[in-house]
């Protein structure tokens, strides 16, 4: 049984899924402190996009628990884990490339703005020229 220590601001706990024909994850733990940096690595087919894909509610363990703050979270899906501040950055760029471009252009749309109102209308074509720029 996962340890149960109240200074985890995240637990995953007996974290199971399986696809067909395929066991890709068989309890799998992982816990994280506050101010922690961790590292998933392994072979292809370890399961550490799984894991990932898990916590960021684009897939549904088939059994275990995850624990945000001490609370556990049932119903898990990617606009939830953004809210609450969970944030991945996949390695699939089909996955990736329009959320981070949205994300990227929201943040350029608050500095542009911040400049005063008076330049609002100006200014608001020049996140969108920017990010045209690296794509």
């Amino acid at each position: 049984m996962a340890e149960q220590n109240n200074h985890y601001i995240l637990q995953m706990r007996n974290i199971t899924k399986r696809f067909p024909g395929t066991l890709a994850l068989d309890q799998v733990n992982f816990n994280l402190a506050k101010g922690e940096v961790h590292a998933l690595v392994g072979e292809n087919g370890a399961g550490k996009s799984t894991l990932i894909k898990i916590l960021t509610g684009v897939y549904k363990p088939d059994s275990g628990e995850i624990v945000l703050d001490e609370q556990s979270m049932k119903h898990m899906d990617p606009a939830h884990s953004l809210l609450l501040g969970i944030h991945f950055v996949y390695q699939e760029p089909n996955l990736f490339l329009l959320p981070v471009y949205w994300k990227i252009y929201s943040l350029l749309m608050r500095v542009f703005i911040k400049e005063g109102s008076s330049k609002e209308k100006k200014l608001s074509n020049e996140p969108k020229l920017f990010l045209k720029s690296l794509i």
